[in-house]
């Protein structure tokens, strides 16, 4: 999926906040289980190992099923130079963490700066960015990463047309979009120009042979604030196509950076190096949140629509796309009214303590797209960050602003290919953290063929003694994290009838960790889902099995 940097934030943040950086283990599914049963219920068991000093942000699977993750060794003085950033790969075969084995990444003999890493198949495709002393010069580099060679140094190939006046280069906005079918990588750059200015967009495909194929640059007439880039689609070396939503209106261009509302989807298709493009009208309504999904014969587009600025969602969109990026379906999806009344009224309840903040951002957003037996699941959850100002704000004297984290209330909906709401589930749920980027909020999912999962931190006030849920006609207390109060909530919902379940599963008095929902990944396969916990500077990985 693609995220213009602005949106990686969520994901960057984690992999650069609190002085962490990436971690990737690589690590087979088909683990020695000498993990601690933590315990074991009706349909699901769950195991965690030893906590190992470490810095995790990520789990990925790779093609041939196997867990990527990695590491980054910070030391004191990483923080006063990015070039220290020290990162190791290793495969992993237990619940055991491995002992960091730093790599130093290098071009053409200069040291260079990690800035991004995506999946080619069962490998690791790196980019990293240095600057030429006394030219004034920034050299982009792809690396070629594999996780079962242990190496010291990496010496990456340079992309031309990847050089830039280093005093205008934003390293933020360079990234690697992985193809859906991990063929491709494309390296993207979008310029960083005045906000008046049109995008120009600099792009390399880059294959599973670690070759450049194809390398280009392209404007599109569109001021950076007037569009939301949403998937790069490589159809092969020669085609390419690229989403984007966007908003004519100049109202909405003025807040885009916290709340973003569009009236239409542009498909922009580059063939044989010709460039058309594709304007689809959202109908009077507006886009609120979107999440693209490719399979092998169409491409899909799912999220919230609202007919006013105002932040209050009405229902589900969905859209069907082909290759050539012509519009073959579209449909909006009304929420029942029930629903739309709870979170219209209590997603600002659930965060009405804030007094003397200023609002960043307040929206919900897509955190799972799905497809299942032809149809879909959506998911999405209410996200919104404050800034909150203490001290006096008098000339001379010391103000703090602390930055805070909400993650609230999950709506999770089924559709069919026909536009069809089949049925919509509220969560209810309040989550806040402040200046750790929301490190523990969200939730985690899986699907298998009946039933569709959430994982979430919850509080143990929220549940009777038996573990049942019990504020069913009020808003639940919010998430704690500390040992006496913190549990996880696992939410179970029926796929065909839409029946949702809640209950109470782990408390943080027995697993002795923190469950990290957002590290979270799925192997269906062997109906596993891998999980991390972090109690301090230490990890553990886990894993949730169901049967």
């Amino acid at each position: 999926m693609f995220y213009i940097r602005e949106e990686l934030n969520k994901v960057l943040m984690l992999k650069h906040g609190l002085h962490i950086l990436s971690f990737i283990i690589m690590c087979s599914v088909h683990f020695n289980l000498f993990a601690q049963a933590i315990k074991d219920y009706e349909h699901i068991s769950i195991y965690f190992g030893e906590h190992t000093k470490a810095n995790v942000i990520g789990l990925e699977r790779t093609s041939d099923n196997q867990l990527l993750c990695i590491q980054k060794k910070t030391s004191f003085f990483s923080l006063f130079s990015k070039k220290n950033a020290k990162f190791s790969f290793d495969y992993i075969d237990n619940y055991h963490l491995p002992k960091s084995r730093p790599i130093k990444f290098f071009g053409n003999g200069n040291k260079t700066q990690l800035v991004d890493f995506s999946l080619l198949k069962n490998r690791v495709l790196g980019v990293s960015i240095s600057t030429q002393f006394l030219k004034n010069k920034a050299q982009v580099y792809y690396h070629y990463i594999d996780p079962s060679v242990t190496t010291k140094n990496n010496h990456g190939f340079a992309l031309e047309g990847f050089d830039f006046d280093y005093k205008k280069i934003d390293p933020s906005r360079l990234f690697l979009v992985e193809n859906y079918n991990q063929e491709y990588a494309t390296l993207m750059y979008f310029s960083n120009d005045r906000k008046e200015d049109f995008t120009t967009i600099n792009y390399a495909l880059i294959n599973n042979n670690y070759s450049t194929t194809t390398q280009r640059t392209f404007a599109v007439p569109y001021v950076k604030n007037a569009f939301y880039p949403l998937d790069f689609i490589v159809i092969n070396d020669s085609s390419q196509l690229f989403f984007s939503a966007h908003s004519a209106n100049s109202q909405l261009n003025n807040i885009l950076n916290k709340n973003k509302y569009f009236d239409k989807i542009v498909a922009t298709q580059i063939k044989n190096d010709e460039l058309n493009e594709w304007v689809f009208h959202l109908q009077n309504k507006y886009l609120v949140s979107a999440e693209t999904k490719v399979n092998e014969n169409e491409i899909l587009i799912s999220g919230l629509y609202t007919s006013f600025i105002d932040g209050k969602i009405e229902g589900a969109y969905f859209s069907r796309f082909d290759f050539e990026g012509k519009l073959l379906a579209e449909h909006f999806m009304p929420y029942p009214n029930h629903i739309l009344n709870y979170i219209n009224q209590k997603e600002l309840e659930a965060i009405s303590d804030n007094y003397g903040t200023t609002e960043e951002q307040k929206m919900y957003e897509v955190i799972d797209f799905i497809e299942i037996d032809n149809h879909y699941l959506l998911t999405t959850e209410f996200n919104a960050k404050e800034y909150r100002y203490g001290g006096t704000d008098a000339p001379g004297t010391t103000n703090i602003v602390d930055t805070y984290y909400w993650k609230t209330h999950i709506l999770v909906s089924k559709f069919n290919r026909q536009g069809q709401l089949l049925w919509c589930q509220l969560v209810p749920k309040i989550q806040r953290s402040i200046n750790d980027y929301g490190y523990h909020l969200s939730a985690s999912t899986y699907c298998d063929t009946s039933n569709y999962h959430l994982f979430f931190n919850d509080s143990k006030a929220n549940y009777n003694e038996e573990g049942a849920y019990n504020k069913v006609r009020e808003l639940p207390n919010r998430a704690q994290f500390n040992t006496s109060l913190n549990t996880i909530a696992h939410i179970k919902i029926n796929i065909k009838s839409g029946q949702m379940m809640r209950k109470s599963i782990m408390e943080r008095e027995e697993s002795k960790t923190i469950f990290v929902p957002q590290l979270s990944t799925s192997f269906t396969n062997t109906q596993v889902q891998m999980i991390i916990g972090r109690k301090g500077k230490k990890y553990s990985l886990g894993s949730i099995t169901f049967r």
